[in-house]
Order: C-alpha cells, then sequence, then structure tokens
C-alpha cells in the first residue's frame, strides 16, 4: 500500500476527541479511500473532507492497543470500480456517541473526518474492474484515540468477512527463496477458502521486463492464483491453478489511463516505424500520399469506374496543379505510360515498345532510311573524320581527313584494304607545289602506285606548256 506517513489527526477530530474526554463513545463509522491531490500549503491536520472519495469501507476490523492507538480496517474491492485511480487518500471517519445508563443511545454528534493521510507520488494505481483485473484486499490503519476513551468495538452484522477468509500483510514476498509451493500449501493450510496477501511483490525471477518490484496483491480463492501488481507506471498480472508453476506469463493490463505504445500491439508508430510486412489498402480508390507545405505526391490506382484507369504516380504543388505518370494494364503496349500535364493535356512517354510513335521528324532528326537536311553536316573529331558510302555487302566509298589532306577512297569491296583507288587532295601544309596537290593511288593486290592528275598548273610535267609563272 502508498506510503501514508502523513496520516495526522485532523483539527475536528481533535474537537471529537475532546467530546471523548467528556465522556462520549469515539464511534468509527466508515473508511474511505480517494484518489485527490492536497492543495499547496494544505496539511492532513487541516482536511475536513476526501477531496476525491472513489470507494467507502464499512468496518470489519477494529482492535485496541495499550498504547491508546486503534487498528480499523475494512476490505476494498474495485467490483463497482469503472475508472482506474491512483490510491492517495486514506481517511477515517468517526462520531462522537452519548449513552444513556442503560446503555441505549442518548444523542450523538455528527460523522467527522477524524483522521487523514495522503501518499501524493508514492500513490498506488488502482485498475478499475474487469475479469482479468479484480482487486479484493484488507486495508487497515491505526490511529490514536487515548488510553481513557470509550472505544466502540463492535462489528456490524453484514459486513463483508466471508468465513474462512483471512489477510496477511507481507512486506516482501520471495516464492524463488522460500520455495513456491511451500509457502502457497502454508496459505491454504491456515486459510481454507481463500486469502489475499497484500505489500512489496518482488524476487520472482521472471519479472516483467525493466520491472524489479511490484506494489500489489496475491489473491487465492479455490485453487486459482492471481498476482496483481503495480510497477507505479504500469498493471501486470498473472495467473495459475496449479499451486506449483505459473499458467501464464506476466501480462501487461492496459487502460485509459494507461495505454499500450505501438510496439507492444506490434502497431505502426504515427511518428515513424518500419514495416517488417507489406502494406495493402483494399478499396475502390486506393492511395499513399506523401504530404509537405510545398505539395503533395501521390500513388493511387482508380478501380471506381467501368473502366480500369491504372495506378497513378501524381505530383500536386501548393496551387492545387497536378501533373502525374499513369500506368495501366488494360490498354495497349504502346499506349501504356503516359504522362498527364496539369490534369488535362496526355503525352504519351517514349520506350523501346513504342519508339515507332515518334518520327525523326518530331524530334528535329534525319530520318535513318533517308531524309534531306536544311543544314551542312559537320564532322569534327580529333584524329580522320570520315564519311562513309557503302553498298550493302559491297564497294564502299569513304571521304576523310588525313594529316591535312583530303582522301576520297573507293574500294573494291566494304573491307578490301589491299585492292582500292584513292584520290588525295593536300594542302599547302602538306604539298606545297600545286602541281603535285592531286593525285590518284592505285592499290592491287597491297601494290600501291601514285598517279598524279593532270590540271592546268602542272601540264609542263607532262611536256605540254611552259612551267606557269605561279610556280616558277
Amino acid at each position: 500500500m502508498g506510503n501514508f506517513s502523513n496520516n495526522a489527526i485532523t483539527d475536528v477530530g481533535k474537537m471529537l476527541l475532546a467530546d471523548v474526554q467528556a465522556g462520549a463513545v469515539f464511534t468509527p463509522t466508515r473508511i474511505v479511500i480517494g484518489s485527490g491531490s492536497m492543495a499547496s500549503g494544505a496539511t492532513a491536520k487541516s482536511m475536513t473532507d476526501v477531496i476525491t472519495p472513489v470507494r467507502s469501507l464499512a468496518i470489519n476490523k477494529k482492535k485496541r492497543s495499550p498504547d491508546g492507538k486503534c487498528v480499523f480496517g475494512g476490505v476494498y474491492t474495485n467490483e463497482e470500480v469503472t475508472e482506474p485511480f491512483y490510491f492517495r487518500e486514506l481517511a477515517l471517519y468517526a462520531k462522537a456517541v452519548y449513552l444513556n445508563l442503560d446503555g441505549s443511545v442518548k444523542s450523538e454528534g455528527a460523522e467527522i473526518l477524524y483522521s487523514y493521510g495522503n501518499a501524493g507520488t508514492n500513490a498506488d494505481y488502482m485498475p478499475a474492474y474487469s475479469t482479468s483485473a479484480v482487486i479484493e484486499k484488507q486495508i487497515d490503519l491505526v490511529t490514536w484515540v487515548g488510553n481513557n476513551a470509550q472505544v466502540d468495538l463492535t462489528i456490524e452484522s453484514g459486513v463483508y468477512l466471508t468465513q474462512g477468509q483471512a489477510v496477511l500483510n507481507v512486506q516482501q514476498i520471495n516464492p524463488e527463496t522460500t520455495g513456491f509451493a511451500s509457502i502457497l500449501e502454508y496459505m491454504v493450510s491456515i486459510y481454507e477458502e481463500s486469502i489475499i496477501v497484500s505489500g512489496n511483490i518482488s524476487g520472482f525471477s521472471d519479472m516483467p521486463e525493466g520491472v524489479t518490484s511490484l506494489h500489489g496483491t496475491i489473491n487465492l480463492v479455490g485453487g486459482q492464483l492471481t498476482v496483481v501488481g503495480n510497477a507505479r507506471t504500469a498493471y501486470y498480472y498473472r495467473g495459475t491453478n496449479s499451486l506449483t508453476a505459473w499458467t501464464s506469463e506476466w501480462r501487461k493490463v492496459f487502460d485509459t489511463g494507461n495505454a499500450p505504445t505501438p510496439a507492444e500491439v506490434g502497431a505502426v508508430a504515427i511518428t515513424g516505424d518500419t514495416m517488417t510486412g507489406d502494406l495493402t489498402i483494399d478499396k475502390a480508390i486506393a492511395a499513399v500520399k506523401l504530404k509537405t507545405p510545398k505539395g503533395t505526391a501521390s500513388i493511387f490506382k482508380n478501380a471506381n469506374t467501368a473502366n480500369d484507369l491504372g495506378t497513378d504516380i501524381s505530383d500536386e504543388n501548393a496551387a492545387g496543379v497536378t501533373d502525374r505518370v499513369n500506368l495501366s494494364a488494360g490498354r495497349t503496349l504502346a499506349d501504356k505510360l503516359r504522362l498527364v500535364v496539369a490534369n488535362k493535356t496526355i503525352y504519351n512517354i517514349l520506350h523501346t515498345g513504342n519508339k515507332d510513335l515518334i518520327k525523326p521528324a518530331d524530334i528535329g532528326a534525319v530520318n535513318k532510311a533517308g531524309d534531306t537536311m536544311s543544314g551542312d553536316l559537320t564532322i569534327k573529331k580529333p584524329l580522320a573524320p570520315a564519311l562513309h558510302l557503302v553498298e550493302e555487302n559491297g564497294p564502299g566509298v569513304a571521304m576523310q581527313i588525313w594529316n591535312n589532306t583530303l582522301l576520297i577512297t573507293n574500294k573494291n569491296g566494304a573491307d578490301d584494304v589491299n585492292n582500292y583507288r584513292l584520290l588525295s587532295i593536300a594542302n599547302a601544309n602538306v604539298e606545297s607545289d600545286i602541281a603535285r596537290a592531286f593525285g590518284i593511288s592505285d592499290v592491287s593486290n597491297g601494290v600501291a602506285k601514285y598517279y598524279t592528275i593532270l590540271h592546268s598548273g602542272n601540264l609542263h610535267l607532262f611536256g605540254l606548256g611552259a612551267v606557269p609563272a605561279s610556280v616558277e
């Protein structure tokens, strides 16, 4: 039970003691437990009532000791508790009763709050009633009334105390060292019908993960053992019916005041998590959305129409304009993949399965099968740029630049390097004599012969005229 070290007789309780000293009988009326927290500056002595009462217990125990103290107790059960609470308040209400000489009641005072204690942050968590959380425990409190006071020690008939039931208060129960079966069998031998053991429960080798000590009860009724533990922040339960071994593991009990974490119930955390399996969304319009202040990206499939519209990957900006890529298994190969701009203009996306949909002219290119260019063709490369004209499986013509010389080659076959004729035109960097700048090479069976081409600038080489002035 929680620490009620500040338990004290209240100021109004002291007034009741004055009545008792004047001859009245001290008569306890009920024990009240509550969940309230004391206001700043308040003390147990200044209290006049329980702040937030939860249960009122009929008194089933009255015992007086020689030192002027009395023990009063009652049985708490959560059978009618619908909401969990923290057991902070423990109070005794009493009244002064004046008797006639024959013992009959002459008069009695009003019921007042005699003693009060508040556990504050050391309060026990008390669960609401459920089939897995049945709590029944004896609650006793000790208060001072004085040696000379007359105290009513009678127990009213009908107070809850079944035959054979008893209460054993312990500071620690350690079945690992005491012996699981022996301690329970000993209890059963003393309390044949049922027992309620209340106190700190520790020493189990398999305590709940992260928990070293529980405060709660052990209930044994008809051979069925239930252990209920409160770790301040969580509530645990386990049971057995054999008295020799547990038939269940520790089970954490959840309620509105102690909700489970996503991990504890196998769920995905809304703050971010990782799934180990697939996620399936089964509905007519299924979507996954990625939302930022700049817009929303989505992957969705719309089957809410007569025709399958396929799957869309869309991007919507902050202004609501959406572009998307659409893939549909219901369309032809050429039309399977589309780009939809501003949610209205549709373009086919080019791929190897629909490349014939786009003509070279559509992209400003020359048709490989034959075409006309409207501009020049420039071939620029570091070494030997060339233009090849080749008949299929036949001779070929190549025009290329090599060492500042234009070469036009006509081969007998496309790959025949031993039989061809070559027309060469050298620039001035290679051949300064214009008379020898033009020539034909004849290669036959790998043997090359060079011939200078006759032109007006080299007639003298052929004995057909004088040397031109430009070459003298």
